[in-house]
């Protein structure tokens, strides 16, 4: 293969000069990447003193002794003349547009265009486009383009009186003033331009003019392929017009690889945008496998014509790609310091003002903006590198998260962040040591807290925030988030010297710019401005973006995103200059980007020896549009035109990765856990825990043995089960304070509490478990339907009663474990049961149960469980015979728990032949049954799971109550031997769909 480009150029330019003239040659490239290369070759070749290379926007500036002025302070300085010239324009009305004029004139200067004359044809197009629409909102939208040439000449006039300059307007001060910057130059006396293509109008003045003094030699890349006729490929649109006109004297150099050289292309078909980096990395390995020595060389590119894919790449690459080196421009919106940015001001966005008993104001933050920002990179690196010596498998910032989430705390100010490490809520989480560290660490978060939850009140503050917050907080060093970081510290750096000078200068813009517009301002610079990751290191593989790789030459290149609306961009065209008047005047339009990136598409592929080309199969995915037009140039020209190029087709396929663990994820019941089972039958088991072990003895081993905790987040809705929980507690609250005060509840009890509904739901919702929940939204739609369920409820208790023709006589209600026996409705219930283990050692079994209601009427004994999920009386339909079911089905939970609750309560009166609950007594001879309200179908009336039928008829009511007991005993000593048999590992449910919303499966893999 023929040399590089670079290479023959550099030949070429010792060929042609002496030694002793080349420190008075300055070599001016299209970037800095080709500038590095280019030192490289002349270090190789020659000692000191050498020639000078520049990238040519390094270069014009430098000349002229002037450095580019910030893009913030550029706009700000347009807004001030605009303003002027149009006082009714505000300055967040100017910052949405202001990016775009600024460019316009950027690309009027490049282009050395006359602005008196294109602005003239402008206004009279706009005057045209008005005629008969003479109102004054029309009149107002079409003054904006008469007051663009008096903006133009006024912005560059105050520029100057302030030494500043955007790029376009030191290029064509260049061009207009080469005689006394270049052609009598004091430190060159020549000057060499190497691997340009498609110069603006400024640029190709400047090269004219050199070579036409003889000042200047030019060494163009090009190629046979660009000229040839009949072509659609514009690849040579630029080229072909230098060269017959003013470069054709010595047109250097002009190759014909691409329809000679011999070429291995693949067009390589993916299914979606992330598969791109993993063939990238399959295609390199591959030619690893043939070319042993490819990470030795410095021969390799992948170009990324998306920027937004270098993240995914690099994450794809194998670790044996590492030291690779990235050249590209990439936007700074796609980095950590951007997502840092935009999370501090939704921080400040959703706020609330609290008052405190103490008449105390303070501003309190939304909880999902603290736990995002607590998770970021570089809060969580902060800590890492305050506290290297140890750090706890719980980080601080994750503790804080896990205590908000655990305590659905929704808003809290910086006073209660600061609070948590000293709360006992958070300390009995805690072991000593982790404990200490965590008071430590916090005490080193503190500045960070105060900054971050700062109540912010002007642009100013907003500034010294994001100041103090770079001087504290950093990335990772040596990693690609230390350019973005970079970057923006330079624009508010820029944006502050220019703040603080209208100060002094102009007091009413300096009010003007609100905390609103500086964030305008500021995401319209991440929007247009892109951060330059340059690296100069030499690298077997180079990571690059297109315009990276002018000049450079690979012999082994992978292109991705080889699709429409990427390569090439899309046309969209954002200007105040109408496309025709563009094109009349000589500005670049989409056509002349389409042929630019055609030259370095092509270019890229001249002297390489393999390529992979890849692109997305068209769907609705992210970057799938059709086939890149040069992709299909490729396949229906150019390997027509060189018999040399092998070419295959192929989709790539990613066979998924199987993984063994779910399907055979078994815990075998060692004699540590078959010990903490008995220790838990001994100290209480309850139906739920049992349903658990029947349902998936999987998630029983997880939640029971070893108590893995289930990760919780804070949500701001009240939630099926918080919904669940809250009408419990309301109709329990009804139920005591009319049995306290009446004894008995009946229906005028009961119409009494119906007037009052709405009150008891929202007197609830101001206990502490639902104080941090604001009733509007979905929370409101809650409470009203709670307030539908009880009012529904109550009605159908009262219809119950004119049934039965007695009141309710209210026994127990919602019992809770406690030392309280004799608290009123609230007793222990609990009961032991004798189990011999298959050692033959006797376990006192302790079968617990909490029950939302014991109740008598008609003189039946009723457990009660209340439901606000879906219920149908098939749920508790007993089958024949009912041990499997009891026993092994994990549909049969609620007849499980209705079953052990009426066992409870059975052989406590069995026991004890009568019961004392308060003024309530209880014996064995009356009737005992279990059931269930349905709170959504108040219709069905108490559900009662019918045991009669599994215990045969003809009973007494205490041969009943013994025969059930004994059948009770039976079936959970089954359980029990299930759970305590070592043979029966714990593993997962067969029924998928119990999956559904269980806190483990992502351990599991369901």
């Amino acid at each position: 293969m023929q040399s590089s480009f670079l290479e023959q150029s550099c030949n070429a330019l010792l060929a042609s000069f002496e030694p002793n003239q080349l420190a008075r040659i300055c070599i001016l490239l299209p970037n800095r990447r080709s500038t590095f290369v280019m030192q490289q070759y002349l270090r190789q070749r020659l000692a000191t003193p050498l020639p000078t290379c520049f990238a040519i926007d390094d270069f014009v500036p430098w000349v002229q002794q002037k450095t580019y002025t910030g893009s913030i302070t550029l706009l700000l300085q347009l807004y001030e003349v605009f303003q002027q010239i149009d006082p009714r324009v505000t300055l967040d009305k100017f910052s949405v547009w202001g990016y775009i004029l600024l460019k316009d004139l950027d690309h009027i200067d490049r282009n050395l265009i006359d602005a008196h004359q294109l602005f003239s044809n402008l206004q009279d197009v706009k005057r045209l486009e008005q005629w008969g629409k003479r109102t004054e909102k029309v009149m107002q939208y079409f003054q904006l383009w008469d007051n663009l040439e008096k903006t133009y000449f006024g912005f560059k006039q105050k520029l100057l009186e302030k030494e500043q300059a955007y790029p376009g307007m030191l290029y064509r001060s260049l061009a207009e003033n080469m005689g006394t910057l270049l052609l009598n130059h004091p430190q060159y006396d020549h000057f060499v331009a190497i691997g340009f293509n498609a110069l603006s109008k400024a640029e190709e003045t400047i090269f004219q003019q050199l070579v036409k003094k003889q000042k200047m030699t030019t060494f163009w890349d090009s190629d046979s392929y660009y000229f040839q006729d009949p072509t659609e490929n514009k690849a040579g649109l630029f080229l072909e017009k230098y060269k017959k006109t003013w470069a054709s004297e010595q047109w250097r150099f002009e190759s014909d690889a691409l329809a000679t050289e011999a070429k291995d292309l693949q067009i390589i078909q993916v299914v979606n945008a992330s598969q791109q980096g993993r063939v990238a990395n399959h295609v390199l390995k591959t030619w690893m496998q043939e070319t042993p020595e490819l990470l030795s060389e410095q021969k390799t590119v992948v170009v990324l014509p998306d920027e937004n894919l270098l993240i995914s790449v690099l994450h794809a690459f194998d670790p044996l790609f590492e030291g690779l080196n990235i050249t590209m421009g990439v936007s700074i919106r796609n980095s950590s310091t951007f997502n840092f940015i935009n999370l501090v001001f939704d921080l400040k966005q959703e706020t609330k003002n609290y008052k405190s008993e103490a008449g105390k104001w303070s501003v309190k933050f939304n909880y999902r903006h603290i736990i995002r920002l607590f998770s970021h990179p570089f809060l969580v690196y902060f800590e890492q590198t305050q506290m290297q010596a140890y750090i706890p498998q719980t980080a601080y910032l994750q503790a804080l998260v896990q205590f908000i989430n655990r305590h659905n705390l929704f808003y809290l100010s910086l006073e209660d962040i600061l609070q948590v490490c000293h709360l006992a809520e958070f300390q009995e989480h805690t072991s000593p040591e982790q404990f200490a560290y965590y008071l430590q660490t916090a005490e080193a978060f503190v500045p960070i807290f105060e900054l971050l939850f700062e109540k912010w009140g002007n642009t100013e503050q907003v500034v010294h925030f994001f100041e103090q917050m770079i001087a504290q907080l950093r990335p990772e060093p040596d990693t690609l988030e230390q350019g973005y970081f970079n970057e923006f510290q330079k624009i508010v750096a820029d944006f502050k010297a220019t703040y603080l000078q209208l100060k002094k200068t102009n007091k009413a813009l300096y009010k003007e710019i609100s905390i609103r517009s500086f964030k305008t301002f500021l995401y319209q610079a991440f929007r247009n401005e892109t951060i330059e990751l340059e690296g100069e290191k030499e690298s077997a593989l180079q990571i690059m973006g297109l315009l990276e790789t002018r000049a450079l030459d690979f012999d082994n290149v992978i292109v991705l995103s080889a699709n429409e609306n990427t390569l090439p961009k899309n046309k969209k065209y954002n200007s105040f200059i109408p496309l025709d008047i563009a094109r009349g005047f000589g500005l670049p339009t989409y056509t002349e980007q389409d042929a630019v990136t055609s030259y370095h598409f092509y270019r890229l592929m001249q002297r390489a020896k393999r390529i992979a080309l890849v692109h997305i199969a068209p769907s609705d995915t992210y970057g799938a549009d059709e086939k890149s037009r040069f992709l299909l140039q490729v396949e229906n020209d150019w390997v027509h035109r060189n018999p040399q190029i092998k070419l295959k087709n192929w989709i790539a396929s990613f066979q998924q990765p199987q993984y063994k663990l779910p399907i055979e994820l078994k815990i075998d019941k060692n004699p540590t856990i078959l010990q903490k089972i008995q220790q838990q039958l001994s100290q209480g088991i309850a139906p739920a825990v049992l349903n658990t072990f029947v349902s998936c003895s999987i998630k029983y081993y997880f939640s029971q043995i070893a108590q893995l905790k289930d990760t919780r987040k804070a949500n701001e809705d009240l939630g099926a089960d918080k919904f669940g929980t809250l009408l419990h507690q309301i109709l329990e609250d009804i139920f005591r304070r009319q049995a306290e005060k009446n004894g008995q509840v009946g229906i005028e009890n009961l119409r009494q509490e119906l007037e009052i509904v709405e009150d008891t739901v929202i007197e609830n919702l101001k206990k502490n478990e639902y104080a941090n929940y604001s009733i509007t939204g979905e929370n409101y739609i809650t409470k009203e339907v709670a307030i539908a369920f009880v009012k529904r409820f109550l009605e159908a208790q009262i219809q119950e009663i004119e049934t039965e023709g007695s009141p309710f006589e209210i026994i127990v209600l919602e019992n809770q474990e406690s030392t309280e026996n004799e608290r009123p409705f609230k007793p222990q219930l609990s009961v032991t049961m004798p189990y011999t283990t298959a050692q033959g050692d006797v376990l006192s079994v302790r079968v617990v149960g909490i029950m939302d209601r014991i109740d008598k009427i008609g003189g039946k004994i009723r457990i009660i469980d209340y439901k606000t999920g879906a219920m149908e009386p098939k749920f508790i339909q007993m089958k024949d015979p009912a041990e499997p079911q009891f026993t092994t089905d994990p549909d049969a939970d609620k007849i499980r728990q209705l079953w052990i609750y009426k066992y409870i309560l059975a052989k406590q009166l069995a026991e004890k032949r009568t019961l004392h609950f308060g003024k309530h007594t209880l014996s064995q001879e009356e009737k005992l049954c279990s059931g269930i309200y349905a709170l959504r179908h108040t219709e069905e009336k108490l559900m009662e799971l019918n045991t009669d039928q599994v215990i045969g008829q003809n009973h007494t009511e205490q041969e009943a109550l013994q025969a059930f007991i004994q059948l009770s005993e039976t079936y959970l000593s089954q359980i029990i031997t299930n759970l305590l048999d070592p043979s029966q590992p714990f593993e997962k449910t067969s029924q998928v769909e119990i999956c559904q919303y269980c806190a483990y499966k992502d351990i599991c893999l369901r």
